[in-house]
């Protein structure tokens, strides 16, 4: 996680002034999605995946930033929570921190979230063979929480 949040700090420096998107490597895209994501963020600083349906946990695992001094203390502050959790033994990771800090200190950052329709996020464990068959308008599919499947030939 420590590696992940260093790489985020150091896209943000180099797309500073400008965006970019931060992609884990289980997200299917089904359709191209740049331009709906600059569009999407506006004036906000950042916009992540929803990680539950109300709309108030974020998904650290795919969201479009701006590279500006918000999005850099954002991420600074994450590194340092994450360093200490790592000292300390704290089962915590990089999306614990990025939600605390930002439920913590609201103004530290404009933030919203991709909507759900397009952009969806499993939010409970699912079995392969259950995955909901994908709708047509859905942009980007998060595969996390997917638990591996006895191999049948």
């Amino acid at each position: 996680m420590l590696y992940k949040v260093d790489i985020i700090i150091q896209a943000i420096k180099e797309n500073y002034n400008d965006m970019f998107v931060f992609s884990d490597v289980d997200i299917i895209f089904c359709k191209k999605v740049s331009q709906d994501l600059v569009s999407l963020l506006g004036d906000k600083d950042i916009i992540f995946l929803s990680n539950d349906y109300r709309k108030t946990t974020a998904c650290t695992g795919f969201f479009i930033c701006r590279g500006n001094i918000r999005t850099l203390n954002l991420w600074i502050e994450c590194k340092k929570r994450l360093e200490y959790a790592i000292v300390q033994k704290i089962k915590m990771h990089d999306q614990d921190f990025v939600n605390k800090i930002i439920h913590e200190k609201p103004k530290i950052i404009k933030f919203g979230f991709l909507p759900l329709d397009r952009y969806y996020c499993p939010r409970d464990f699912l079995k392969l063979e259950n995955i909901f068959p994908i709708p047509e308008n859905i942009c980007i599919y998060h595969a996390n929480w997917i638990i591996k499947t006895q191999n049948v030939s």
